[in-house]
């Protein structure tokens, strides 16, 4: 059985199958206890478990694959206007990637300012990437995110809507004006591996970026 016959069936699935035809070989008088497993014997536990074995280990194999074929990486929006830098790592052990400013803004006392980067984050389906203030930026100079952490999925990049467009949003609860030049480091972004719980159903497809998946 192939690894794409495979990836179709449950273990449930599967059992069932190999218990069916395990059965009906059993009735028919193809197996026994001398030419083959014995349908009512504790021996059918081995071709179970085998089974399953096989099973496992071919899912635990595609799901490999599949992360080495999604690769993580930023990448430039479509259409963007502006020399973007891309993120990048301050040193070797630096967890997070600096995002920097495409165009220069300023962040006045009490304001509120909505920045985007034009990069997007391509990544596997159980990663996600979070998005945090500088360190300096929010010990010296009072800036923090007003929701404190973004959140940006999987599904957000290549989105209909914008491309996966990441913005950073900044409060200054500050007394001084932020002047911000192209260029200047703005924000940090890190990758998180993520888990699902069994039970997990969600199907819908996503079309946009801030609330786009409900108030």
């Amino acid at each position: 059985m192939n690894n794409e016959v495979k990836r179709k069936f449950s273990w449930n699935d599967l059992s069932e199958i190999w218990t069916m035809a395990y059965k009906e070989g059993y009735e028919n008088g193809y197996m026994n206890g001398s030419e083959g497993y014995d349908y009512n014997s504790m021996a059918y536990a081995r071709p179970t478990e085998v089974l399953r074995k096989i099973f496992e280990s071919s899912e635990e194999e595609h799901q490999s694959e599949e992360r080495r074929n999604i690769m993580i990486k930023f990448e430039k929006v479509k259409n963007c206007p502006f020399s973007v830098k891309l993120p990048s790592r301050s040193t070797a052990g630096s967890a997070g990637y600096d995002f920097f400013a495409p165009y220069p803004f300023s962040i006045g006392a009490g304001q509120t300012v909505f920045v985007k980067t034009w990069v997007k984050a391509k990544m596997p389906k159980d990663n996600v990437l979070l998005l945090f203030e500088r360190s300096s930026w929010g010990f010296r100079k009072h800036i923090s995110i007003p929701n404190s952490v973004g959140v940006i999925d999987s599904d957000y990049y290549g989105n209909v809507a914008n491309d996966g467009n990441i913005a950073f949003a900044f409060t200054n609860s500050g007394s001084e004006t932020l002047e911000v030049h192209e260029g200047d480091k703005i924000g940090q972004g890190v990758f998180i591996h993520i888990s699902f719980t069994d039970n997990d159903d969600a199907k819908n497809e996503r079309t946009g970026g801030i609330g786009s998946t409900g108030d």
